[in-house]
C-alpha cells in the first residue's frame, strides 16, 4: 500500500511556498500534463487521476482559508471553505 501524497508534493513545492511559487507550480504540472503537450501521462486514466489530483491540489492550498484549514490537518475543514 502506498502512503497519500499530500498536496503539497503533487505540486512539487514544499509547504512554505508563497502562493506565486504553488500557482507557478501548478501551471508547470498542468502543462506538462496536459494531452495537447505531448505529455507522457496525458489522456490515459493515470493521466487523468494526476490532473485531478493537481487541480485538487490547486484548490486547496492555492487558496489561503482553505490552505491554512489543510495545515492545521483538518481537510473536511479546507472543503468546506471553498
Amino acid at each position: 500500500m502506498t502512503a497519500a501524497r499530500s498536496h503539497y508534493d503533487v505540486l512539487g513545492v514544499t509547504p512554505r511556498a508563497s502562493r506565486g511559487e504553488v500557482r507557478a507550480a501548478y501551471r508547470r504540472r498542468m502543462r506538462a500534463l496536459h494531452p495537447d503537450a505531448g505529455a507522457q501521462a496525458g489522456g490515459s486514466a493515470s493521466g487523468s487521476a494526476e490532473i485531478a489530483a493537481v487541480t485538487e491540489a490547486w484548490h486547496v492550498i492555492g487558496d489561503a482559508r482553505r490552505r491554512a484549514a489543510y495545515d492545521a490537518g483538518t481537510p473536511a475543514a479546507a472543503e468546506a471553505t471553498g
